[in-house]
């Protein structure tokens, strides 16, 4: 009776186990699912631990006039850091302008934002000469933007979510046009 008694309770323990490492391996394989878009393009985005809204954002348009992140509410958002002396920003925006294309404006906005500190007629000859026309020009004033988001490479790509929320960060450039982006942003979308 002891021995019966021994039997069952290890058998218990040993189907407890087992449900506990089918639990664990589950989990560990719909985090990997969840992020297994992160690939070809993508594979420099890294998601953000800051995940709290920030309404201290803003930029200014080509009149001067100041808009808000929070303008945006309700859409996920692309905000992309260039200059017109960077040659890889410059190469990355075209890819931006066709993003935007792709994706449902009623739910994704794209924001470029030129930091050119001098020359800004420049920037704006070369956002011209682009044909963007997705895409309006927005600047930074005297880079308050870059700062306060420690922003220390361009280009940079942060992208928030409907909310304001920073969900992430891509350093340097990336072909925004690549289906790898449009499911980035798609997953953001959902």
């Amino acid at each position: 009776m002891l021995k019966n008694k021994l039997i069952r309770n290890i058998s218990f323990l040993f189907v407890i186990i087992l449900f506990i490492i089918l639990i664990f391996l589950l989990s560990i394989t719909k985090n990997e699912d969840e992020k297994s878009f992160i690939k070809g393009e993508m594979e420099k985005f890294v998601f953000s631990n800051n995940k709290t809204e920030d309404r201290s954002i803003f930029w200014f348009d080509i009149n001067n006039k100041r808009i808000d992140l929070t303008d945006l509410n309700g859409k996920v958002v692309l905000v992309n850091f260039w200059a017109s002396w960077c040659a890889p920003c410059i190469e990355e925006l075209p890819s931006i302008n066709k993003l935007s294309k792709k994706i449902d404006q009623s739910k994704f906005e794209s924001v470029i934002i030129n930091i050119d500190k001098v020359n800004k007629e420049k920037s704006v000859r070369i956002y011209e000469s682009l044909r963007l026309d997705n895409l309006k020009y927005f600047y930074d004033a005297n880079n308050h933007l870059v700062s306060y988001l420690k922003v220390d490479v361009i280009p940079t790509t942060i992208i928030y979510s409907k909310n304001g929320k920073e969900l992430g960060r891509l350093i340097g450039e990336a072909e925004w046009s690549s289906s790898d982006a449009v499911k980035l942003i798609n997953y953001f979308i959902k």
